[in-house]
């Protein structure tokens, strides 16, 4: 789990429509860095126009809603403590949802995850190596098709993960070129 506070001068007014001025604002989102959760990534058909189906399945797994509904529970106590209490003026809650307060009820807690849930991460483990790659990152079956992305990590990574898909290219391109 990760905690961000961010300091920000600009909400979305679709999502926010009740701040009417450009004010500064705070926010503190938790990140679930290794979910449970998979999604699926589909073929629509056999035609290569097709876009694929994507399906991300997020809050699949009773794991991922408990950690989530444990982090925002914890957040509330955070913004609740004397030190934020004398700066926040109040919870800008996102369209058609009540402001989260301490005491709010889990099924409170649990609507608003469920309404603003998104990923910060990148998709990964959708071209898995060892299974979908082979040790070149070749795509089995596939000639001259190679894959050097988040993609290819067979699990997610607790991190961002763009040093590590650097590091990976720099591989790949010795593999391409040679070197390797």
């Amino acid at each position: 789990m990760s905690l961000v506070f961010y300091h920000a001068r600009y909400v979305p007014p679709s999502l926010y429509p009740s701040i009417k001025e450009k004010k500064e604002h705070i926010g503190l989102a938790a990140l679930h860095m290794l979910p449970l959760s998979r999604g699926t990534v589909t073929l629509k058909s056999a035609s290569p126009t097709d876009n694929p189906v994507c399906d991300p399945r997020f809050l699949s797994t009773h794991t991922d809603r408990f950690i989530l509904h444990r982090a925002v529970s914890g957040n509330l106590k955070i913004v609740n403590t004397a030190q934020f209490t004398d700066v926040i003026e109040t919870e800008f809650a996102p369209l058609g949802f009540p402001v989260l307060k301490q005491e709010s009820s889990a099924d409170e807690v649990d609507a608003r995850i469920r309404a603003a849930r998104a990923t910060v991460s990148h998709p990964m483990g959708t071209c898995a190596l060892g299974t979908v790659l082979d040790e070149e990152f070749r795509v089995k079956g596939v000639q001259e098709l190679r894959v050097c992305d988040a993609s290819m990590f067979p699990e997610h990574v607790a991190a961002m993960p763009s040093c590590l898909i650097y590091a990976l290219a720099e591989v790949c391109a010795e593999m391409v070129t040679g070197k390797i």
